[in-house]
Order: C-alpha cells, then structure tokens, then sequence
C-alpha cells in the first residue's frame, strides 16, 4: 500500500511532542515545497525520526523526491506557547 494511503498508529505522546506542521509553496521554483514541523525539543524529534510509520515514509518518499535537506532552527523572538518554551 502507497505510504499516503496508510494511517500511523502514532503513539499520543508522539502526538503530544509535535505541535503543529505545515507545507508551503515556494515562489519561483514550481516543485519546490518547505515541510515544516514543531517539536517540544530535538528528543521528541528524535523519537518521532524513530517510529515505525515515520521510518516507512522517510523510505516510501525517495522515489517521489529529488532532493531533502534538513535544517533545525531556534526561536529568536516571538510568541510561543507556554508549553513549548525551554527551561533553563
């Protein structure tokens, strides 16, 4: 079965660890896409990196890309929950 057909079984904690995700249009480049993905912290990136379903995509995608690339970035300023600010 076609890995966009299939339903994870994450787990709710997984569920929990994200927060949001989103896809964007690029301008210009007509195939190109930004995927974007907000975790707690880089553990529950990890985790997610690990699952089962998460690991089938990351396999299942290849065929139907040309290129990834993966940048992790910090907040600079702006509102964030209060569940998803660092404690020092």
């Amino acid at each position: 079965m076609p890995w966009w057909r299939r339903r994870p079984q994450a787990s709710a904690a997984a569920n929990l660890a994200r927060s949001s995700n989103a896809c964007h249009h690029v301008d210009g480049p007509p195939r190109q896409r930004i995927f974007y993905e907000l975790y707690r912290d880089r553990a529950a990136f990890d985790a997610h990196e690990q699952s089962p379903h998460t690991r089938r995509f990351l396999a299942d995608r290849q065929a139907l890309l040309e290129s990834t690339a993966v940048d992790f970035l910090s907040l600079a300023d702006g509102k964030t929950p209060a569940s998803l600010k660092a404690t020092s």
